[in-house]
This record gives C-alpha cells, structure tokens and sequence, in this order.
C-alpha cells in the first residue's frame, strides 16, 4: 500500500464534542453531530495544516492494536499492520538535543512551490550546525536531507506554500556549539500498494495480399563471336650509337693504355666498323684499338685516321671487326697506340642493336 501527506489547506478546527464526526460541506472540513448528514462523499478528501487525534480512532469498526497503521484497498480504510520495504511509515522519534553553547544563529526561509526538493543557501553551512525544519517539524540530517556547502536537498519533495528554515548556528559570535544529540530509532516501513493488471493487447490487423510478381521476358540470343586477326609482324630493333670521348677538345692526345673505360649496359650486336674523329688534325697516323674485357674486337689492322686527316671514313687502310657480339657488363677500353702532334678531341663511334 502506498500512503499520501495530509497536504496543507483548510479545515474548521473548533473542537469537537463527544459523538460528533469529522465532515466536509466541499471547501472546507467541520466537526458536525453523527447521523445528521454529516460525513465524507465519494471523492472528497481532508486538507490539514495540523491533525491531532485525543482518544480512540475507529476505522471499519475496528480501533486497531500498537504498531497498525490506516490502510485504504481502494474502497474501505482500515487498520493493518505494515510490511517491511513499503514508503511511508512511521518517522523515528528524534534523539535527545546536545547542550548548547552560546551562539547567534542566524536562519534562512524558503517557501516551497511543490516541485523543487533542492534549495540554495546565501551563506554555507555543514551538517553538524545546521537545524533543518519544515512548517516547524524538526527533521531527521542524512534521513530527510543532505547538506553539501549552500546546497540543502530533500529526500522527498514537500507540498507546495510550506515553509522550510534552515538555522546556521555555526553562525554569531564565534563560540562553541554544543555537542549533538543521538538519533533516534527509524520508524516502522508502510507496506506496498497493489499492482494493478495489464490490460489487454488489442489483435493484429491481416496483413494485405502481397501484388504478384510479372514474368520475365525470355533472354535473346548471343552474336557470333567474330574471328581473331594474325599477329603483327615484329619490327627490327632500331640501330643506334654509342659516342665516346677519349679526350677533351683542349689537351693534345698521347699515346696510352685504357684511356676511357665504360661497361656495357646491355647485350648488344655491332651493326658497323666503329668510326673514329678529331676536332683538331695531326701531323702523323693517329691508332686506336677497342678492346672488350682485355681482347680486341677489332682485326688485324685497328680503327686508324690518317695525318691531317679528321676522320676514320677517309683512311687508306680500313679496320675490320673481329668480334660483334658484346655482352651485358662487360669492360670496355680505348687504347691510343700511335698519335702525332696537336691531335685534339678524339671520338669513337660504335654502331649496334640491342641483342
């Protein structure tokens, strides 16, 4: 079962005599004779500020034992006796209020609208100096409300127009506060209220007819697939040149060994019998032999020009190959075995394919 605060508004609060009951006229509650019309229509309710009750109280007949608390099941009120993890029982009462010392304290009010639970203070304040009231009741720190620092939160949200002190007696002048009571014993837990049932869950539309599917046209057939041309034919490989330097164009030649050496980048065929040139003439025969990893590729008579002549072409005695064939990386060197006076910038022409 669960309990509802007596939420604060109007009723008559002259005594009551003997025989007298508790009735409503719809704005506000009276005490009025019994059996005079008096009494409570379905849907009306109490609103108290205060409600004290000296003497019996009778509930469907009945004035209930120590420790029973009034129960509604909806339709009737009764006395019962509460279980263990419901909201809303009995409040502990408080422990005995420590000494006080000597201290000015100073209060802040705050008048609740019904919704907020959680209040700002101006100045800070800790658990331990602070006494906390709702509409002059007392309440319970760590029970009913936490403090951190300006902030003041209430376990359960008061009913609106209720006023809420919070007394910093830390506060004054500055003396000590007096030591704080022991708290109470809890009081007894309310029991819980009925679940009410489920309704039903309404039936399932049927499901529309699903729109059929068209026929698939028929697939066409595939065209001849048309014949392969012969392959290309394949072109010859271009003939190129390799121009060596044997000297620059500014210091005389002279006779010597290797005096250019290159290596071969790839495999090649020597389409030509090598050409040599001068950019400056001599005054006698000018020899060279090209010689590939120490053996001469040339024949019997080498790669000659003649004196005061400029090129290998115009030679009276030409060289012949010996060897066409070079290799992938091998050594190359250019040898001058006879040259005459002021021969200046001699070249060597080799003709080949790449093999």
């Amino acid at each position: 079962m669960s309990f509802q605060q007596i939420k604060p508004g109007y009723i008559d609060t002259t005594g009551s005599s003997n025989g007298q009951v508790l009735t409503s006229n719809g704005t506000v509650a009276y005490w009025a004779a019994g059996g005079s019309g008096g009494g409570f229509s379905n849907g009306q309710s109490i609103s108290v500020n205060n409600f004290a009750i000296t003497g019996a109280f009778t509930a469907n007949n009945s004035n209930g034992s120590v420790g029973q608390v009034l129960t509604s099941n909806g339709s009737n009120v009764y006395w019962s006796t509460p279980e263990s993890g419901g909201a809303g029982g009995y409040t502990g009462s408080f422990g005995y209020t420590g000494s006080s010392a000597t201290s000015n304290a100073v209060s802040e009010y705050f008048t609740t609208n019904g919704s907020n639970a959680q209040f700002t203070l101006v100045n800070p304040v800790s658990t331990n100096n602070a006494i906390v009231s709702l509409n002059g009741l007392v309440l319970v720190p760590d029970v009913h409300y936490t403090i951190d620092g300006t902030t003041v939160t209430l376990t359960s949200v008061p009913y609106a127009s209720s006023i809420l002190e919070i007394r910093n007696i830390e506060r004054g002048a500055g003396v000590a506060t007096g030591y704080r009571g022991s708290r109470g014993d809890l009081g007894y837990t309310g029991s819980f209220g009925f679940t009410g049932s489920i309704g039903y869950s309404g039936s399932q539309g049927i499901p529309g007819e699903a729109a059929a599917i068209g026929y698939t046209g028929s697939q066409g057939d595939l065209g001849y697939t048309g014949s392969f041309g012969g392959p290309g034919y394949t072109g010859s490989s271009a003939e190129q040149a390799l121009i060596i330097g044997v000297s620059d164009e500014v210091t005389p030649v002279v006779v010597g060994s290797s005096k250019v050496t290159i290596m071969t980048p790839f495999d090649m065929t020597l389409t030509q019998i090598p050409r040599a040139m001068l950019s400056a003439n001599s005054n006698a025969n000018v020899v060279i032999d090209i010689k590939q990893s120490g053996t001469s590729i040339l024949g019997a008579n080498k790669l000659s020009i003649d004196a005061n002549e400029q090129t290998s072409v115009t030679a009276a005695t030409q060289t012949t190959l010996a060897n066409t064939s070079l290799s992938n990386n091998s050594i190359l060197t250019f040898d001058v075995n006879e040259v005459g006076s002021n021969a200046k910038g001699l070249k060597v022409y080799m003709y080949y394919v790449r093999a």
